[in-house]
């Protein structure tokens, strides 16, 4: 197992927490709020020959594209207009999933380094 490389299904408390309290946002803003927030390194912050996004980033558009029915039962996603990008947004079972996970949350916030967040979320999955 590889310690300081997050798997899509650990994203799942990240995602949320980055949504929590907004009204919608882009995938785009959404990678760059949990790029901001967890700081990847490794493997996760190794960007792509001849492509412009990281590992990392490549995940959490994986989280749309594989239609993962965990997050897809808490968020909801959406079309912005204008852009035609990915909108998310945290459902009712989505603030459910948080209220629930509230201990896990505020120690999760707490963490500041990414090796430590990552086995933290492998925890929490097992």
């Amino acid at each position: 197992m590889i310690l300081n490389e997050i798997f899509e299904n650990e994203l799942l408390l990240p995602v949320c927490i980055a949504l929590k309290g907004e009204n919608a946002l882009k995938t785009s803003e959404v990678i760059k709020k949990l790029e901001k927030d967890m700081n990847p390194i490794g493997n996760d912050g190794l960007s792509y020959v001849m492509r412009r996004d990281s590992i990392f980033s490549q995940k959490i558009r994986n989280v749309i594209s594989h239609k993962n029915p965990n997050f897809y039962s808490k968020i909801d996603f959406g079309r912005d207009k204008k852009t035609g990008e990915t909108t998310w947004y945290l459902n009712n079972k989505g603030y459910l999933y948080l209220e629930n996970n509230g201990i896990n949350e505020k120690f999760f916030l707490n963490l500041t380094n990414y090796e430590e967040r990552i086995q933290f979320l492998k925890n929490l999955n097992k």
